[in-house]
């Protein structure tokens, strides 16, 4: 859970963001800022930085940065299910 400055959880329709940056430490502050900014803030903060980031929204809808949509989806990867 995120919480903000009004000390209630964060509601801005975004439900995940993962962030791929230099090192474990800058892509978890990255997520939690970019969660909490919102979808228009955290666009503008990818076009000024580096780091590749995935949000997903309460719709379901996938934002995915440039670098990372070309690397993901360029690739193989195995689907791993769940047994029974």
């Amino acid at each position: 859970h995120i919480i903000g400055r009004d000390g209630y959880p964060v509601d801005n329709e975004i439900s995940s963001v993962t962030v791929i940056a230099e090192s474990g430490t800058m892509s978890d502050a990255l997520s939690t800022a970019l969660f909490v900014m919102g979808e228009s803030k955290a666009i503008k903060l990818y076009q000024k930085e580096d780091f590749e980031f995935i949000i997903i929204k309460d719709t379901g809808e996938i934002l995915a940065s440039e670098g990372i949509a070309n690397d993901l989806f360029a690739k193989k990867f195995t689907i791993i299910k769940k047994e029974g």
